[in-house]
């Protein structure tokens, strides 16, 4: 280095920051260094699913094993993988999102979204869902779902602060068919701080919420818990060895 380019640089005062969190926590990981388990960070699809499962999900509590793996289910998943991939059809897919939640005791609390599609021409959020028998729950009127609809309304009010959203669009998808449905813009940042607010405080009181039972809990890998606290799941689980809680970190 010459002696111009060396007095420039003295003559130059440069900030020295932290390094991006993204580059840390990759870093750590290649070294087997798991990032710290974060009690006050939701995403989306855990506020959405029901508030029970969230709470065993965020209190430790160890997953079930299922009594046995039906081949319908294993392959809905197989399936559902493979019709994501059809999000490689847009440029900007899998975008990470998230947004702060100030509670009325003043805690933050962040909620993270990821989303599948975004189509920066028109400005769309797009959300896939794959489901048996489309055609027929579209043409009976069973689609889309409420838990769906409250999912990509939530991802609006996350990235609507961040990219601009002018429509919101909610696919479903079979092996045979897709239907897509156009989503009102809806704002749900007063829900979301309820829904999180709710869910935090029953963990902290470790107070068991009630369950929101549908068709969903079958596949719950904490149905024994659910079946033996009241205000849950009434049919025989189809899951064994309820552990207690798990305290590891």
């Amino acid at each position: 280095m010459n002696n111009q380019s060396m007095q420039r640089q003295e003559n130059t005062t440069y900030k020295q920051i932290e390094l991006p969190e993204e580059l840390v926590d990759y870093l750590k990981s290649s070294n087997g260094i798991r990032k710290p388990f974060k009690e006050q960070t939701y995403s989306v699809t855990e506020l959405v699913r029901c508030k029970r499962n969230t709470f065993f999900k965020k209190s430790r509590y160890r997953q079930e094993d299922m009594i046995a793996d039906n081949i319908g289910d294993l392959w809905s998943s197989v399936r559902g993988n493979l019709l994501h991939n059809m999000s490689d059809a847009y440029s900007w897919n899998e975008l990470e999102g998230s947004l702060d939640v100030i509670l009325d005791d003043g805690r933050k609390i962040k909620v993270c979204g990821r989303l599948d599609m975004y189509d920066y021409k028109t400005m769309t959020i797009l959300d896939l869902k794959t489901i048996d028998n489309v055609t027929e729950l579209s043409e009976k009127g069973f689609l889309p779902i409420n838990d769906h609809i409250m999912q990509i309304q939530a991802y609006y009010t996350i990235f609507s602060k961040i990219i601009p959203v002018h429509k919101l669009n909610l696919i479903y998808a079979d092996m045979n068919d897709m239907v897509n449905f156009e989503i009102p813009l809806r704002d749900l940042s007063g829900w979301i701080k309820s829904r999180v607010s709710e869910i935090q405080n029953h963990i902290e009181s470790e107070n068991i919420p009630s369950g929101e039972v549908s068709s969903k809990c079958r596949f719950c890998k904490y149905q024994t818990t659910c079946f033996n606290n009241a205000g849950g799941i009434k049919e025989n689980p189809g899951s064994i060895h309820a552990f207690s809680r798990n305290t590891s970190r």
